[in-house]
């Protein structure tokens, strides 16, 4: 026969046990976003320089233009 203790023991162990499962999940999906955060950071910083450098090249070409007329 189990007692009410044993069931509320077993009850609360199951809690402690989801709630760590709960922690781990939040733990993974926040690295998984800060990966993708970083990543996202990089590209967009790639994209801005590259940007940056072309409309320096256009501005060259144009004085160039300039010069020739």
């Amino acid at each position: 026969m189990v007692r009410a203790d044993e069931r509320v023991q077993k009850d609360q162990t199951g809690l402690k046990l989801e709630a760590l499962r709960m922690k781990e999940f939040y733990a993974q999906r926040n690295f998984y976003l800060c990966g993708f955060v970083l990543f996202l950071s990089i590209v967009i910083n790639r994209y801005f320089s590259l940007l940056l450098h072309t409309a320096a090249l256009e501005k060259g070409i144009h004085q160039i233009a300039k010069k020739k007329e």
